[in-house]
């Protein structure tokens, strides 16, 4: 019964050591492939420090104004939106600010959104049918 015992430990260790050595071969053989495409491509490396003037940078997005104010109307219809979906009173809520999401948002985004929505409303309304 030992012999059984020490062959399938002994078998263990010389699988890890032959798997983990092929993974190391391969690292190396990828780092390896990749210098040489990018000396082909004429790349410089990741490590070299880049420059980039202010001109150069991305503008900076436009920040909202703090006085600016979101009319009571809107504030009451997201909290009845969030009510309905939650099953809540609105006493049970407190809301400390509502900022405005970007714009730039994919149209597949806004779509999955809007069905993760519509499957939690039809969710809690009707149970999982």
């Amino acid at each position: 019964m030992l012999e059984y015992f020490e062959e399938g430990i002994l078998t263990t260790l010389i699988g890890m050591g032959v798997v983990f050595s092929v993974l190391i071969v391969l690292s190396l053989m990828i780092k390896w492939l990749n210098s040489g495409v990018n000396a082909a491509m004429g790349r410089k490396p990741k490590n070299e420090e880049i420059n980039i003037s202010q001109s150069e940078q991305a503008p900076a997005k436009p920040e909202m104004k703090k006085n600016q104010s979101i009319s009571p109307a809107v504030v009451a219809a997201i909290t009845a939106t969030i009510c309905a979906l939650t099953g809540k009173t609105a006493e049970e809520f407190k809301f400390t600010e509502i900022r405005r999401v970007s714009h730039n948002r994919p149209i597949w985004s806004i779509a999955g959104t809007q069905d993760i929505m519509s499957t939690r409303q039809r969710f809690i309304e009707r149970g999982n049918r």
